[in-house]
């Protein structure tokens, strides 16, 4: 999984420019590692989510076209669970690992009881709003921790641009999708 494998370069990255005190260093590996990921993930997750009708038809059969929408939805659960590796990489990086766990532990138990409330009301979609919306919220709480120590998250400008990009990129998806959820 290539975000993994971004999440993993960054982490001794991070520990050395804290081990030597660098502070520009570890400011720029977190914009760029931010912004490698958003350039990555952005489009990918968008064009999943565009796409979804058809990649479950593909996959699988048109038998199972009820999973399309969950599906469209949790892919941006994924993509926000990349970035949420990314940042606890990040934390524990900087030498506090104890607070990158502690994030990752506090987002079972709101999980957990979302699951337990929305599935019995919502079946699968259900279930794909809650991991989503857990994962959402543990993103918020590391990029929050993150922006607030490093006082750094990267370029507004890239990340228009990215988010830009990425949105034409799904509005043509979806021009030449033949069933967008």
């Amino acid at each position: 999984y290539i975000f993994t494998g971004l999440s993993l370069i960054v982490l001794p990255s991070i520990s050395r420019s804290v081990a030597i005190n660098d502070v520009a260093m570890l400011r720029s590996y977190i914009r760029q590692a931010m912004r490698h990921m958003l350039i990555l993930l952005l489009p990918l997750v968008l064009v999943i989510s565009a796409t979804s009708s058809e990649l479950i038809s593909l996959v699988y059969s048109s038998a199972y076209i009820d999973a399309a929408r969950p599906l469209s939805l949790l892919i941006v659960g994924l993509g926000l669970l990349s970035i949420f590796l990314m940042l606890t990489n990040i934390i524990m990086g900087s030498g506090k690992p104890k607070i990158a766990m502690l994030l990752g532990l506090l987002m079972v138990p709101l999980d957990v009881g979302l699951n337990l409330w929305l599935i019995p009301h919502h079946g699968l979609m259900g279930a794909a709003i809650a991991t989503t919306a857990t994962v959402a919220c543990g993103a918020l709480v590391a990029l929050a921790y993150v922006l607030l120590k490093f006082r750094t998250l990267g370029s507004m400008k890239s990340f228009v641009r990215i988010g830009v990009t990425s949105g034409a990129i799904y509005g043509i998806v979806l021009q030449f999708s033949i069933d967008p959820v």
